[in-house]
């Protein structure tokens, strides 16, 4: 038989009343600081974090299903209005809710599953300053754990490129796993992978071919899956 879950719809009701708010204290306490390390009081958080906050954006993950349906069958024009539907449908959890989720311990974890719906997501805090969560969901047909990367693998060379433009320095560039990053490109335009996988492994040899007049950076790889590195 099987299982039945059931699962609440709504947090339960404050124990104690939300206290006033006064931003002049707030504020007047902390010019001048950076704002990215102020403690804020406990009553400006939402009771769950920001690893569960992450899993909020696959609430409406049966859209993705349906795209990936529509891609299979070769209607692509159904398949980038259920994809650009649930890229605006993460705002729809955010009506009402005026304050932040609480920030995790470095490390921690997050893992959902819901086989009704046959998503599953985990995530995990993988930098403190500044906050960075790593995150990977599965779906029916669909799978991504490349959000945002794209942007971070763009930031990371131009500080690499400093520290190449310094002649008497031997810089070695470790990718460690670089099968996670260069994925086979023929997986991504078939359709079966996220179309960000595609922008990722293409900032990533962007950047590298950046390096390659460079006489003093040597890049080092690793990886247990060399079937997967794309070329």
């Amino acid at each position: 038989m099987a299982q039945v879950i059931e699962r609440r719809k709504k947090l339960p009701d404050p124990s104690q009343k939300e206290k006033g708010v006064s931003l002049w204290s707030l504020i007047k306490d902390n010019v001048g600081k950076d704002l990215t390390r102020v403690c804020l009081p406990v009553y400006f958080n939402e009771p769950i974090s920001s690893l569960k906050n992450s899993f909020e954006d696959l609430e409406y993950s049966y859209l993705l299903d349906r795209a990936y349906q529509h891609g299979k069958q070769g209607n692509i024009l159904e398949r980038i209005l259920n994809v650009a539907a649930f890229t605006v449908s993460g705002y729809a959890s955010s009506e009402g809710r005026h304050c932040k989720p609480f920030n995790p311990l470095l490390g921690e974890t997050y893992e959902a599953d819901y086989p009704e719906k046959g998503v599953g997501f985990f995530s995990e805090k993988v930098s403190h300053h500044p906050t960075l969560i790593a995150c990977h969901s599965e779906g029916k047909g669909w799978n991504s754990n490349l959000k945002q990367i794209g942007k971070l693998v763009a930031k990371l060379f131009p500080k690499i490129q400093d520290m190449v433009e310094e002649d008497n320095t031997l810089v070695f560039v470790l990718i460690d796993e670089v099968e996670s990053l260069a994925a086979v490109r023929k997986a991504a335009l078939s359709g079966s992978e996220p179309s960000d996988l595609i922008r990722v492994v293409n900032a990533l040899l962007t950047q590298m071919d950046k390096l390659k007049s460079s006489p003093n950076v040597i890049i080092l790889t690793t990886s247990n899956i060399t079937a997967a590195i794309g070329t």
